[in-house]
């Protein structure tokens, strides 16, 4: 938030230094606020920018311009398997001239999940003919892939509890409708005095890394509360099932063509990324490759049976 970042290079009195990623934190404006006072994409591309991503480029562009040096990036990850890293990097930080390297060997990051052995990259597909999305207030939700994804959750989580889990959406109404699934399935629980839904039994809530640590065994959300986080599988419910023949991104794709979101929602995983939606009518889409370019580029990366 903006304001809140005013706070400390209000007190500082000799130095501020800022540590965080601009290709992950969040806009200054809401998106519908852009939306609404943004009289082309230029001035929606400025809005959509941080202001921590503003306070880079500028400081980089002045130490182009023969300024200080003021910007330092880091260049490697260590979360993720190569190949993840790579697409993570290539789809998300390279257009920038930025690109991060995987110096982790690929096998520590082998699994054995049924029906994934030895892959980084899967697409479940539930083609738009299963059904579509809906709206619910300024939300949506898709109930089919919300079934599709709980199942999928709890079969994986049976066959490996050593293993930890994210639940990742871009709509709230999608991760209480994975939770009531959920529910159903005697994984998550509902609190009797406020109705709502959560994971609160050990059980499922907590598993034992390999240091012996007890350590969050699964979270369902939106992306907004994975910022930070990292999960051996990352399991991203799509939602949209845009019509082929929509001429509008924005009503197509909605929070799926905003990047730094879509970053931070492929970059959770540590051996294994699933998405799960309407592969076809999202990949295919006339508007797809420019408004959701990693996206299809992750649907190639699951073609090519990456291991």
């Amino acid at each position: 938030n903006p304001l809140d970042l005013q706070i400390p290079l209000s007190i500082a009195s000799r130095r501020v230094v800022l540590v965080g990623d601009q290709r992950q934190l969040p806009h200054i404006v809401d998106s519908a606020i852009a939306n609404a006072v943004a009289a082309g994409d230029a001035e929606r591309i400025e809005l959509e920018e941080s202001l921590f991503g503003r306070l880079f480029r500028f400081l980089r562009a002045e130490r182009e311009a023969g300024g200080p040096d003021r910007v330092v990036t880091l260049n490697k990850q260590f979360r993720m398997h190569p190949t993840l890293g790579s697409f993570v990097s290539r789809s998300f930080y390279e257009p920038f001239g930025e690109r991060i390297e995987s110096p982790r060997p690929a096998s520590d990051f082998a699994h054995t999940l049924p029906g994934y052995e030895g892959r980084v990259a899967s697409w479940l597909d539930v083609p738009r003919s299963a059904g579509t999305e809906e709206k619910v207030g300024a939300s949506r939700c898709r109930d089919c892939e919300a079934a599709k994804v709980a199942d999928e959750a709890k079969r994986l989580m049976e066959e490996a509890p050593g293993l930890t889990f994210g639940i990742i959406t871009f709509y709230r109404a999608q991760a209480e409708l994975i939770l009531e699934y959920l529910h159903h399935l005697g994984v998550a629980d509902r609190d009797p005095d406020r109705g709502t839904l959560d994971i609160t039994s050990d059980h499922w809530r907590f598993t034992t890394d390999t240091r012996g640590e007890t350590v969050e065994r699964l979270r369902v959300g939106t992306v907004d509360a994975f910022q930070g986080k990292e999960f051996d599988v990352a399991i991203l419910s799509t939602v949209r099932t845009p019509r082929p023949e929509a001429t509008s991104a924005s009503g197509a794709f909605g929070h799926l063509q905003i990047m730094n979101r879509l970053c931070v929602a492929m970059s959770r995983q540590r051996r294994l990324l699933i998405a799960v939606g309407d592969r076809v009518g999202l990949t295919t889409h006339p508007l797809a490759e420019d408004h959701i370019g990693p996206l299809v580029a992750f649907s190639g990366l699951c073609e090519e049976g990456v291991r």
